[in-house]
């Protein structure tokens, strides 16, 4: 992906001053490109490059709630070093600097704002620390902060394009019907991160016979097998739990009660009577939602093309 994302973000004035960060590794395998049990590990890319005003993308979870998930992409602002910058130098810092903060500007935060005199999506992000998903000795530590202008179909997912989004164009590069028969579903994939039709480039040509493929090759049809049997089972195993009694509203209602009950007797033993009144008050929140609590189906994302509209458009 970077050598796509290089002559992109090359178009780019803030090019001029490239940082190479490399992550602080330990153990063999964190060491290895592509590690056989790499785990949470593979989240932290051994060398990244950042320069100002390129759009980059998280690669973990840090606070989905507040729109900070994997994948969620935004605008870096400014890289914070341990020491002030050297404006007589060809570059702004030396091999010696140490990054310490990256300045995102991400615009789907809503978390609290980082500053009062900065905008409210811009967010700051230090050094993460993942493990080996077999040997904890082995690990990495640097940012979880990528290139992302350019990218996978699969490294998109959960992205929306739309007129009303941040990302409101997006281009399908060098598509081939070959995709189709090794990886089953993935042109719709690919095409139904757009929320309207207007908002995906083709930029080669699709035959009718590639379009034909979509959804028809043996592989795709293997998996929609196993897929409904799944869905089957999974249905029966859910008509079971409700006439046992779980899984309903009023269960869920039940366990959410115990485990506030159980918070509280645990709050108990904390030494930090601050902490213990905080904690408290934000079980009361829980417990006073509750009274008033529904199960509500809420849709997260716009609604995209379906495979019926593709084939007809």
């Amino acid at each position: 992906m970077m050598l796509m994302n290089f002559p992109l973000m090359s178009l780019l004035k803030t090019f001029q001053y490239v940082y190479l960060h490399k992550a602080i590794t330990n153990g063999p395998t964190a060491t290895q490109k592509k590690p056989k049990y790499g785990g949470m590990m593979l989240r932290i890319h051994r060398k990244v490059y950042y320069f100002l005003d390129m759009m980059v993308k998280l690669t973990l979870n840090i606070d989905p709630s507040h729109g900070l998930g994997a994948n969620s992409r935004g605008i870096l602002k400014d890289l914070i070093f341990d020491q002030p910058l050297q404006q007589k130098k060809s570059l702004p810092y030396s091999k010696d600097h140490k990054l310490k903060y990256i300045i995102v500007d991400i615009p789907t935060y809503t978390g609290p704002p980082l500053s009062p005199h900065l905008p409210p999506t811009y967010c700051s992000f230090a050094t993460f620390k993942c493990k080996s998903e077999k040997w904890n000795s082995h690990w990495r530590q640097g940012f979880p902060i990528i290139a992302a202008k350019a990218d996978s179909i699969h490294g998109s997912q959960g992205l929306t394009v739309s007129e009303t989004k941040p990302i409101k164009k997006m281009v399908l590069e060098g598509w081939s019907y070959k995709w189709e028969s090794m990886w089953p579903g993935i042109f719709y994939v690919g095409v139904s991160r757009a929320a309207e039709q207007k908002c995906i480039i083709l930029n080669s040509e699709i035959d009718q016979a590639s379009l034909d493929s979509v959804g028809k090759s043996e592989k795709w049809k293997y998996q929609d097998t196993v897929c409904k049997n799944i869905e089957k089972k999974a249905l029966e195993q859910r008509k079971q739990d409700l006439a046992n009694g779980f899984g309903t509203p009023a269960d869920l209602k039940d366990r959410l009660h115990t485990f506030i009950s159980n918070m509280r007797g645990k709050t108990s033993h904390l030494p930090d009577s601050n902490v213990k009144t905080a904690i408290l008050a934000r079980l009361t929140e829980y417990e006073q939602d509750l009274n008033n609590f529904q199960l509500v189906r809420r849709s997260t994302r716009l609604r995209r093309p379906t495979r019926r509209m593709l084939d007809t458009s």
